[in-house]
């Protein structure tokens, strides 16, 4: 899965929003694929970087009469990984507690108490590998989290970035 997580890190803008046309479409041929691109190039160069897409194994493909369908080969949990470490580390230099802030910014009041729940669980389990002297794999937010089940996520996370304290 790393592997995966690589390759899509790697790739171009033009192949990003190639690969996030499929994703978003799930199996596509060559004209779906070029009616969902801003400014689109030609119909032979998208379908050359689906073919070199499939070559680095981040697409595969079948036949279907006489088009070929492309769809990822990657997982969607590769996927939804490599887009997120690319969204920190290009505007958020990679603290994921800054991104985390926007995140719960634009949530508001839609946060569901599960889904609350949920962070919350990632922030113990963070905590508890801190704990135990191994680096966090899922929210590395040390003593930040103590405030997410609130209503004021954000605000609690803003107020801490800049040294102010726990609301």
């Amino acid at each position: 899965m790393k592997k995966q997580e690589n390759l899509l890190r790697e790739l171009g803008r033009r192949e990003r929003q190639i690969v996030e046309a499929v994703v978003k479409l799930g199996e596509a041929s060559v004209a779906q694929v070029l009616n969902e691109l801003p400014d689109p190039p030609t119909y032979t160069s998208v379908r050359t970087m689906l073919q070199l897409l499939a070559k680095k194994g981040v697409l595969q493909f079948r036949n279907d009469g006489k088009r070929y369908l492309y769809k990822m080969k990657a997982t969607h949990h590769a996927v939804r990984t490599a887009a997120v470490k690319n969204l920190l580390s290009t505007f958020f230099l990679d603290r994921a507690s800054s991104a985390i802030a926007v995140i719960l910014d634009l949530a508001g009041d839609q946060l569901e108490a599960d889904e609350i729940d949920e962070i919350q669980r990632k922030i113990n389990q963070a905590r508890k590998e801190e704990s135990l002297g191994t680096q966090a794999s899922c929210l590395p937010l040390g003593s930040q989290a103590s405030c997410l089940p609130t209503h004021s996520q954000a605000r609690c996370l803003r107020s801490q970035e800049k040294g102010g304290p726990l609301t």
